[in-house]
């Protein structure tokens, strides 16, 4: 296997407070954002922490999406839309299931739209470059720093990725979440009617669930989830669920969980992981394409509503108990007395006058000795919104609120589960406009694609012990609102420290000589390095100052380039196939959280947009701390230099677009090496033609 490794790295030591105070969230990043990984099959990526002092394998996955038509899920032909036939381009971005009509991720490997998850919770110190895990290959260390934008983007801890040998689980032998779904005798594509001609009740039954430490959920059919049990703290575990709603008409039956799951539409994905399961479903009548994403993690589920439809009234979504839920208490920010303190609203099926629901709540619990719920809500739309009067007046196209109905046996919409409703609360959206892009357009001018709108809501659910307060729910909405970020890099790991024992082992008659013992090899001045040995082995160059090369790594060489200031690869460096080449800086010593910042604001960032690239042309998004020159060179990954180099000058200090052309580069992976005179920054970058 060919291992090679470009990278500058500046070795920074400072503090951190490791505080896990967001247990439940997950921490999830594109591959865009995980260049160190790309290119690397899914399954061979693994995840560490470092905790006193020793190397700790913490769970991890990558889940592949891939970009498709909308209509995929459908299946061949695709014939049963409903009136969504218009010819737009519309391609969606799905997670990808080789069990349904979705299909595997047409690239196999870490690419740049895929998902790589793991828990917050999982997250460790900072680890020494001097040390690295067993079972790995030790030049594809890429470091991830997970910061807590709530607390002034503090540093909440690290974890570390390696590409594994094959000896290792992703798994590291946990599982947070089982989602144990039906695979309807192990043949979705024969056993799953995807296209119906008419809404028949119970047409795909269904027996799915997802367990873990904190809760479990059932769901009997696409878009019907009916059991909810807590087992968070001394939870009773108990069921408290109806069913979750999810309807278009306040006084109609016509249109809601049960009957989008009778009628037409297919399952997406179903996957299971360590970290997270993930269901994602679609099809709610003459919503073909409306779609379900729903996220499992230990303590937390993520409901996503894709609302894409002609013009209709926009939707209800809500949580609706069942009896058991009696004697529980529902709280919410927007439902308070007249000195501001919070009213309890007792669950017991008599109807509630005093529920404020104006607006989407920012928090809402359910707490009793069933557990506890503490929900929130997000939204993405351009949709002009307004109020409910200002939508009924006609002056804004749409509006959002809170819903809550908590009338028992006395409910008039008798339409899903028990047909009662206890404290059955959650969110509201009411509009006309279109938001399906292939919808009729002869009937429905709106839908034209100058006129079609988008919406999508989430909510989540947090699962806790009966002893959460109303100030915790309110914490862990804003939790789900401000994710945790993370910033990953390559680095360098090697198991054992650098030495000299007899000068620098260069092999370049031109090079300067330390020579003597170790302490005088740091004191050495500024080295040119034109060559390495070919014999296979481990070469250390080490310089106080700085290092300028051109040499060739040849193969099953592995070469070490150390200096205190910079280190500068010149025309005609070139590393071959199965070399290992090692660049570090030394000369960094931030060792407190404001120097952090500041030094945040001063960085050297390149990023690319987008990549894979489709074009000749690649698009950099870079931020220069000072002013000067930038030089740009693209390598393939055998260190050959394959591009133009492309010398941009006096480019002012800022936020700049520069274009490098790529010209008549083929497909694949490339690494895309942008300098300054202060700064050295390898990227990778994918060429799709």
């Amino acid at each position: 296997m060919m291992r090679i490794l470009f990278s500058i790295l500046l070795i920074c030591s400072f503090q951190f407070i490791y505080a896990q105070t967001r247990d439940c969230d997950p921490v999830v990043l594109e591959g865009s954002s995980v260049s160190c990984m790309l290119g690397i099959a899914p399954t061979s990526v693994v995840a560490f922490k470092y905790e006193n002092a020793s190397w700790q394998q913490i769970p991890m996955q990558i889940d592949e999406r891939v970009l498709l038509d909308i209509k995929t899920p459908y299946g061949p032909g695709n014939d049963c839309l409903y009136k969504s036939i218009e010819n737009v381009a519309w391609d969606v971005l799905f997670y990808a299931d080789p069990n349904t009509f979705t299909g595997a991720d047409t690239n196999v490997t870490f690419d740049v739209d895929d998902e790589l998850a793991f828990m917050a919770k999982d997250v460790g110190e900072l680890a020494p470059n001097t040390t690295c895990p067993g079972g790995v290959f030790t030049n594809s260390k890429c470091q991830v720093v997970v910061s807590d934008p709530l607390d002034n983007n503090s540093i909440l801890g690290y974890i570390y990725l390696f590409e594994q040998d094959g000896s290792l689980s992703q798994d590291a032998g946990v599982d947070y979440v089982d989602y144990a779904y039906d695979d309807f005798n192990g043949d979705y594509f024969n056993n799953y009617t995807v296209c119906i001609n008419a809404t028949i009740p119970g047409i795909n039954p269904e027996d799915s669930r997802v367990t873990t430490n904190r809760y479990s959920q059932h769901f009997s059919q696409r878009w019907v989830k009916d059991e909810i049990k807590i087992t968070a703290g001394n939870a009773s575990g108990i069921d408290i669920l109806d069913q979750h709603q999810y309807f278009i008409n306040l006084n109609a039956c016509n249109r809601n969980e049960d009957t989008f799951s009778d009628g037409k539409g297919p399952i997406i994905a179903n996957k299971d992981g360590p970290v997270r399961g993930i269901r994602s479903v679609m099809g709610a009548n003459s919503g073909s394409f409306t779609q379900l994403d729903i996220i499992f993690t230990e303590c937390r589920v993520e409901n996503e509503m894709f609302y894409r439809l002609h013009p209709a009234n926009g939707f209800y979504e809500a949580l609706d108990l069942n009896i058991d839920a009696i004697g529980m208490t529902f709280y919410n920010n927007q439902t308070v007395d007249g000195n501001g303190a919070l009213i309890p609203i007792a669950i017991d099926g008599n109807k509630d006058n005093n529920v404020v629901k104006e607006e989407p709540n920012e928090w809402e619990l359910i707490i009793g000795a069933p557990g506890a719920i503490a929900c929130t809500y997000t939204y993405e739309t351009d949709v002009i919104l307004g109020t409910e009067d200002e939508f009924d007046m006609g002056l804004v196209e749409g509006f959002v609120a809170a819903y809550q109905r908590d009338w028992g046996m006395s409910e008039s919409r008798k339409c899903t589960g028990d047909s009662m409703s206890y404290n059955a609360s959650g969110f509201c959206f009411r509009s006309i406009v279109c938001t399906d892009d292939r919808y009729d357009w002869a009937n429905s001018p709106s839908c034209l694609p100058a006129n079609v709108n988008y919406f999508s809501q989430v909510r989540y659910n947090y699962f806790l012990s009966p002893q959460t307060t109303t100030s915790e729910a309110a914490k862990y909405a804003s939790f789900a609102k401000n994710p945790l970020t993370a910033m990953a890099s390559m680095q360098i790991c090697s198991n054992t420290a650098p030495t000299c024992t007899d000068g620098i082992q260069n092999g370049d008659e031109t090079a300067v000589d330390c020579g003597g013992s170790c302490p005088p090899c740091m004191a050495c001045p500024d080295e040119t390095i034109n060559s390495v040995p070919s014999t296979p082995g481990i070469y250390i160059y080490e310089n106080n100052n700085s290092i300028t090369s051109n040499a060739t790594i040849e193969a099953n060489v592995e070469a070490h380039f150390q200096a205190e200031d910079y280190i500068l690869l010149t025309n005609g460096f070139h590393a071959k196939g199965n070399a290992i080449f090692r660049a570090q800086i030394l000369n960094c010593a931030i060792n407190t959280a404001p120097l952090i910042e500041n030094r945040s604001q001063l960085e050297f960032k390149v990023q690319i947009l987008p990549n894979p690239i489709q074009s000749d042309v690649v698009r950099l998004q870079l931020y220069l701390p000072e002013a000067g020159d930038v030089l740009l060179r693209l390598y393939d990954l055998n260190g050959r230099n394959v591009g133009n180099t492309q010398l941009e000058r006096a480019i002012p200090k800022g936020n700049h677009i520069l274009n490098y052309n790529a010209l008549n580069i083929s497909e694949g992976l490339y690494l895309l090496e942008v300098q300054s005179a202060q700064h050295r920054v390898v990227k990778k970058i994918m060429v799709a033609n």
